[in-house]
């Protein structure tokens, strides 16, 4: 596509609503276009937690397949998480157990669903049980423009978000996840790292402090 910057709209389209506190974090989200989330942090930050309650508020705006390769629905975790993040909008929220990409873009195919989130992009497998780059499935994305994606990862051994710099590189935003410490408080706090729609300044209390304050 080639276009004249004097073409280009000089005030901005349509954007998703979210509840204030998540619209001062995730700021103004185009409503038309895809875009694409990468969320990451060590095991026990929150991240699974923190993107149920983005998939609720996505339910405003469309359904939602969140895709699964670490956990049973019938377990229970899942549904004591989605309790403990007061998800009300469950009915638009289906769960895929899967580890297959195949079967999830079969999914989507189906074009029922507007948003996807993959919890983890590092734990799917090819026919011969070889973990797929997360690359291959970032790009991917491409053939299903209708949908907006959340790719949660974890962090390596070196701190560093698991999937390499692509992940990063292709989303629009950019979510850290940590636990943290202050006071002898502690809380999962969610960090905007990279943001194409304005500012990092941000951050999300997922799971507050047990006492007093945290900030």
């Amino acid at each position: 596509m080639l276009v004249s910057l004097q073409d280009i709209p000089k005030t901005p389209g349509k954007f998703l609503s979210f509840p204030k506190k998540l619209q001062d974090f995730l700021g103004f989200l185009p409503s038309h276009g895809q875009w694409s989330i990468s969320l990451y942090g060590e095991p026990g930050c929150g991240k699974s937690s923190f993107a149920f309650k983005l998939a609720d508020v996505l339910t405003s705006h469309g359904k939602v397949l969140y895709t699964t390769s670490e956990e049973d629905p019938k377990a229970g975790a899942m549904g004591l998480r989605a309790a403990t993040m007061k998800v009300m909008g469950g009915s638009k929220i289906d769960i895929l157990e899967t580890n297959s990409p195949t079967v999830m873009w079969d999914q989507l195919s189906t074009k029922a669903y507007r948003f996807c989130i993959i919890d983890s992009i590092n734990e799917f497998l090819d026919e011969n049980e070889n973990v797929i780059p997360a690359k291959t499935i970032t790009q991917k994305r491409k053939n299903f423009p209708y949908v907006n994606f959340v790719f949660i990862s974890q962090t390596r051994s070196d701190g560093k978000q698991a999937g390499g710099k692509n992940a990063a590189f292709r989303a629009d935003l950019v979510i850290f996840c940590s636990h943290e410490t202050k006071d002898k408080n502690s809380a999962c706090i969610a960090k905007l790292e990279k943001y194409r729609y304005g500012s990092t300044s941000y951050q999300y209390m997922i799971h507050p402090a047990k006492k007093g304050n945290f900030s």
